[in-house]
């Protein structure tokens, strides 16, 4: 190609001169600047909308992370509870039960046991 560029003071003067010079140095004044903006406006438009995503997606992933805890200690809570109320049931259970201890003999107390009380399957 060019191993040296020189520059030609005369010919520097056609450049304002010569009228279809200046018609297409003029016409592509702009276009690059122009260009530009449009290449940046189409990035912002991808920019926004792969932020809007991001956004959509991070909002779902806490609203099932919040979801996943309060089901979680209902869970834990309600579990909690039941097996509190297994163990109130065998303490009035065990208390019923020796209540008439004192006037039978253990014959019949194992009798009554096993007829109101069952074994731990019943439950």
């Amino acid at each position: 190609m060019f191993k040296t560029v020189i520059f030609d003071p005369a010919k520097a003067k056609l450049l304002d001169t010569d009228k279809p010079v200046r018609f297409v140095l003029g016409g592509f004044d702009g276009a690059l600047f122009r260009g530009y903006t449009l290449v940046l406006d189409v990035l912002k438009k991808e920019m926004v909308a792969i932020l809007d995503k991001v956004h959509f997606e991070l909002r779902l992933m806490f609203g099932i992370y919040v979801a996943l805890l309060l089901f979680g200690f209902y869970f834990v809570l309600f579990r909690r509870t039941i097996s509190g109320s297994y163990s109130h049931t065998e303490r009035a259970r065990d208390f019923v039960q020796m209540l008439p201890t004192h006037a039978l003999t253990r014959g019949e107390v194992q009798l009554l046991k096993d007829h109101f009380c069952g074994t731990k399957d019943d439950l």
